[in-house]
């Protein structure tokens, strides 16, 4: 089953006027090529699945609103971004250790 309003963002772009305020990380070049290939496996058995475009593939760290209004996210960021910059100021390089996929 697919989202009605994922199929009405794929089939007419701009209709989802929906809004958010998140943090998300990106996967490096090599991440991100792995889960297209694991993709690209997947649509083998589900093909009407919906995969994510590789530009578009990222991790949710913390989900602070969904599903609002532009001027309420907005009114949001406002309020509570200068918070969200002060967190990264206090974490020291993030690196990843020991990756593993298994299958």
């Amino acid at each position: 089953m697919i989202d009605d309003n994922l199929i009405n963002k794929l089939l007419n772009p701009g209709f989802d006027q929906r809004s958010a305020v998140n943090i998300i990380a990106r996967p490096s070049v090599a991440i991100r090529d792995r889960i297209i290939s694991i993709q690209n496996g997947l649509r083998v058995t589900e093909p009407d699945q919906y995969y994510y475009q590789s530009f578009d593939l990222h991790l949710t760290v913390l989900e602070i609103c969904s599903g609002t209004e532009s001027s309420e996210a907005n009114r949001i960021f406002e309020q509570i971004g200068h918070l969200v910059s002060g967190i990264f100021q206090v974490l020291t390089s993030p690196r990843l250790e020991q990756p593993s996929l298994r299958l």
